[in-house]
């Protein structure tokens, strides 16, 4: 069975394994065109983020390109679960100044992905 292509602008095309290096990371953003990528563990749960800043962060601090995802993610990304309204989701972006919210299921996979531009 053939699966789909990967297109860019939607959250399947932000997942990354944390093995992935962080100039693929980059490509990937680039791609994608939402500004954040999902890191995702072997099984497809989420263990990270990371954005532009942190990739600017990461240059800054001449951390090698070749190195993996893991050196510049954000460990402790802020994620709501599937049943969070658009107003909740809102609201913990603006408590917390993000503007890319994932979308959990019980198992910690990402479903999809809340952007501040939508939502206002």
């Amino acid at each position: 069975m053939k699966t789909a292509p990967i297109r860019p602008k939607t959250m399947r095309a932000t997942l990354a394994p944390a093995t992935e290096s962080i100039q693929d990371i980059m490509r990937r953003m680039n791609f994608a065109a939402l500004e954040i990528v999902l890191v995702v563990n072997a099984k497809g749960a989420l263990i990270g983020t990371i954005t532009d800043g942190d990739i600017r962060r990461g240059i800054l601090a001449h951390i090698d390109l070749n190195q993996p995802a893991v050196k510049i993610m954000n460990r402790k990304p802020i994620a709501i679960p599937a049943e969070t309204s658009n107003a909740e989701a809102l609201a913990i972006m603006r408590r917390f100044s993000i503007s890319h919210l994932p979308v959990l299921d019980a198992n910690g996979h990402p479903l999809s992905l809340q952007r501040l531009d939508d939502l206002i």
